[in-house]
């Protein structure tokens, strides 16, 4: 009996040598603004379902830090961002090589608590004295298309605060802190405590996002596979259910 044990014992570790190690994931770094973090969750997490060889790790931020910490250094291997003056500046430095694709588009919106307990019905209600107002920083995309839409609107604001990204804007507005706030349609997608107003489409902006793979990028293989998922047809229906228009 003892003989049998230490017999298939043995057996065992023989099939157990022959086995090979599992091959490491490759890590991809994407960088992407903070407008859309919630949808390229959603995307790494359907990428890295049909490709368990790669492992994804993004960051979100506003636009202009994600552009710093490029320019610093910072090993990336996919850019993406809510504006293409952004990624230009990636491009001049040589962090970008060739022409980014363009994968989707945005709107801005007013964005105002879930009610309107300040009923606010048209973007003039901004300007009132009773009306907390936030915009991101006008380094911030969607601060400098919220200016230009005010200006066509011919609205004058002095905003309760400005800050680095929409998601740090929205926070506010869900806390209580703003009555409203200009960011971008998508913003609201998902969030109980957030209602939209519309922008006349004469004085909207439209948001074009590019991408694009790091002339660095050690992992420029994997990098082009994540680009073509997020261009592909699913990635553009993932991109739809967040609001996000076709590019």
């Amino acid at each position: 009996m003892r003989a049998n044990f230490v017999a298939t014992a043995m057996l065992g570790l023989l099939v157990g040598c022959d086995r090979a190690p599992a091959a490491p994931r490759a890590s991809l770094t994407v960088f992407a603004s903070a407008s859309l973090g919630p949808v390229f969750e959603a995307a790494r997490s359907r990428f890295e379902s049909t490709h368990p060889e790669i492992s994804v790790s993004l960051h979100t931020a506003g636009t202009p830090q994600l552009v710093a910490q490029a320019r610093e250094g910072a090993e990336v291997d996919v850019a993406a961002f809510a504006d293409e003056a952004s990624m230009r500046r990636l491009l001049e430095a040589g962090i970008v090589r060739g022409q980014p694709t363009i994968f989707a588009q945005n709107r801005l919106a007013i964005l105002i608590q879930k009610g309107n307990p300040k009923a606010i019905r048209t973007p003039a209600d901004l300007s009132r004295s009773d009306v907390l107002v936030g915009l991101c920083a006008p380094e911030v995309p969607a601060g400098r298309y919220a200016r230009e839409a005010l200006k066509k609107l011919q609205i004058e604001l002095h905003p309760r605060t400005e800050e680095p990204n929409v998601r740090a804007l929205t926070a506010k507005l869900r806390s209580g802190d703003l009555d409203a706030a200009i960011a971008y349609t998508t913003d609201a997608h998902g969030e109980a405590q957030i209602e939209r107003i519309a922008i006349p489409e004469e004085a909207n902006i439209l948001a074009r996002y590019p991408m694009a793979v790091t002339a660095g990028s050690k992992r420029a293989a994997e990098a082009r596979a994540f680009l073509a998922f997020v261009t592909s047809s699913e990635g553009q229906r993932l991109l739809s259910d967040f609001g996000f228009l076709a590019p």
